[in-house]
């Protein structure tokens, strides 16, 4: 925005996603479009801290096998829709189809 509070989709984000590292965020500019509320991740309202504080609360007393999960789908996501590779092919295949 004019504000210069914009960034799209964190790449810190899909970085932490992607080497395994669980992510709680708020629901902010492009953040929603690669974090799956409870499925590939955590998401708050933005500038709530209540929120913010009690997911974190949450998320500190979940153990491995309730985090496993949603970890491999975080990593599936980023590996499936943000793989740079996946994304040249996939415009290259749309341009010679001009």
């Amino acid at each position: 925005g004019a504000d210069g509070d914009m960034e799209g989709i964190p790449v810190a984000l899909m970085e932490a996603m992607a080497v395994g590292i669980p992510v709680v965020s708020t629901l902010h500019s492009g953040i929603p479009e690669l974090v799956e509320a409870d499925k590939s991740g955590w998401l708050v309202p933005e500038n709530d801290a209540r929120a913010l504080a009690q997911r974190l609360a949450a998320f500190s007393q979940l153990d491995t096998n309730e985090l496993a999960p949603v970890i491999k789908r975080a990593r599936e996501k980023v590996e499936h829709d943000f793989n740079q590779q996946v994304i040249n092919r996939e415009l290259a295949s749309l341009l010679q189809a001009l």
